[in-house]
């Protein structure tokens, strides 16, 4: 499994997050992306999430009942896998 390529269209926004964090991808062909969130520690506070992203689609994580601190969004497609590092204010 290799690292998503920033030319896969990845963005992660608003960091720092209040209550929403937003994964917008683009993607050459349909396929499906799992993500979870954990903390600096390694712990899960997110359980893996999996879904079809079509060519292009913004999928909304709630993250209003996270703590506020540093955070790891990791996400998974059939073919690669990146860490996001957030912030929760």
């Amino acid at each position: 499994v290799g690292e998503i390529s920033n030319n896969l269209g990845l963005k992660v926004y608003p960091n720092p997050a209040n209550s929403i964090l937003n994964i917008d991808v683009e993607l050459d062909k349909p396929q499906t992306i799992s993500y979870s969130v954990v903390d600096v520690l390694g712990k899960q506070y997110i359980a893996p999430v999996t879904f079809m992203a079509n060519a292009q689609q913004v999928h909304t994580i709630g993250v209003d009942g996270l703590a506020k601190g540093v955070y790891f969004l990791k996400i998974k497609t059939q073919t690669a896998e990146k860490t996001i590092r957030f912030t929760v204010e």
